[in-house]
């Protein structure tokens, strides 16, 4: 008996709410297929905005949220599996996808207030296979709205170093304080987020050498000042 004596069309499925996302093509080869590509998109999609980061965990939110997903997408065989949310995301290209979930979250809030950007990476729980290591990607965070903002995956035989200027250029920051841990503490980083007409607060670390040395300085510095004004001394 074939895998899909019905022929039906399993590459489309995607809500008009998520027309960003419309210019992803369905990479799923093969006829053993049982979620449409566009729902499985708005199901992934959703969990991420609401702070899922690992594919069991948006297997979870999507069973819990079941009857909400309902009111937009048909899903005829229920929430895909961990592990498929991981296959299908394996092959999608990752730079068009952070360029359509930027799209999209520009598009639902256009007017982001100044808050704190946070930019972090992290290893995704339950991507990894037998022959290959978890999926590590570095995300910008909404910290007040709550909100992912867009994520950036970090190349194989690479690091977060190279993946953060790649981030920082597809968000949209001017007005919006950008932090990063000391992992992000450098120059070209540094100017990539001035450059977007945003701030920023680095993390330093003792073994960050002149550094953090000439940071405690400056403090030491400011704080001597200050008690001088303090007593009269001028």
């Amino acid at each position: 008996m074939p895998r899909n004596p019905n022929k039906l069309d399993w590459s489309g499925g995607l809500p008009a709410c998520f027309a960003s996302f419309s210019v992803i093509e369905d990479p799923r080869t093969g006829g053993n297929k049982l979620h449409h590509f566009g729902e499985v998109l708005f199901m992934a999609v959703s969990a991420m905005l609401c702070g899922m980061n690992c594919f069991s965990d948006i297997e979870d939110f999507c069973d819990l949220q079941a009857d909400w997903l309902g009111k937009w997408i048909k899903m005829p065989n229920g929430v895909p599996r961990a592990q498929t949310f991981s296959n299908i995301f394996a092959i999608i290209e990752p730079a068009l996808f952070n360029r359509c979930l930027a799209e999209h979250i520009g598009a639902l809030h256009p007017n982001l207030k100044r808050q704190i950007i946070a930019i972090d990476g992290k290893k995704l729980r339950g991507s990894h296979g037998l022959d290959t290591e978890a999926c590590h990607v570095v995300s910008a965070w909404a910290a007040e709205s709550g909100l992912t903002l867009a994520q950036e995956h970090v190349a194989d035989k690479s690091n977060e170093i190279t993946a953060i200027p790649l981030l920082i250029e597809v968000l949209a920051l001017a007005g919006h304080i950008v932090t990063l841990d000391a992992m992000g503490t450098h120059t070209h980083i540094a100017e990539a987020i001035i450059d977007k007409q945003a701030d920023y607060i680095l993390a330093l670390k003792g073994n960050q050498g002149n550094l953090h040395k000439e940071a405690q300085d400056q403090f030491h510095f400011a704080h001597r000042i200050g008690f001088r004004l303090e007593e009269g001394y001028g």
